[in-house]
């Protein structure tokens, strides 16, 4: 069955009739961001689900901890707990630990709201005492106060880019060389200022 990809099959990169995000790049701009303000102890919160998106940030992650010379801190929890899962997992960073991270990047946004929920219980500054930023944009972290640094991922380019290529497959047009690639834009907010060599 003829088929076009959105983020496609790690196990499958053969098929190149797909539109995939970069889950490099822009966490790496975030991370360098976190970097600059002096915070080292920097903890990844992902999904546990095995697909492009998880994988490759948790690769981009400790990979960049190796270079930057940090410690890797990294915890899943199933994306289907959301904010509950988030919280459960922040009450231990946050309250159980004698050293809390100095920053907290989550996958979704659910997660990050969680922190967030966290932090403000328990009596925490976000930003002053804990950065918090989220590898995906939604109405979460837009409407949260701080307001969340978090990844636009561009879903509008990315649909239209799919609608392009399957328009492409059932006219019979060649197989794509490679896949089409959209890049996340990064909206700087409060729980994470953009940094002046940025601006």
């Amino acid at each position: 069955m003829p088929i076009v990809m959105i983020d496609g099959d790690p196990v499958h990169t053969d098929i190149t009739w797909t539109v995939n995000i970069d889950h490099t790049m822009a966490p790496r701009v975030i991370l360098d961001a976190l970097l600059a303000e002096g915070r080292q102890r920097i903890t990844f919160i992902s999904g546990s689900e095995d697909n492009t998106w998880n994988r490759d940030s948790i690769a981009e992650y400790v990979a960049w901890c190796a270079e930057q010379g940090v410690k890797a801190d990294h915890h899943e929890v199933y994306e289907g707990e959301g904010i509950n899962g988030a919280i459960r997992i922040a009450r231990d960073l946050l309250l159980a630990r004698p050293e809390r991270p100095a920053a907290i990047l989550t996958g979704p946004s659910s997660f990050a709201h969680g922190v967030l929920d966290v932090a403000q219980d328990l009596g925490i500054c976000v930003p002053h005492e804990l950065a918090l930023a989220c590898l995906s944009d939604s109405e979460l972290t837009r409407s949260s106060r701080p307001p969340i640094t978090s990844l636009d991922l561009c879903m509008e380019e990315v649909g239209a880019e799919a609608v392009r290529l399957a328009i492409a497959l059932s006219n019979g047009d060649a197989q794509p060389d490679i896949p089409v690639l959209v890049s996340p834009n990064v909206h700087w907010r409060t729980s994470l200022p953009q940094p002046s060599t940025l601006r």
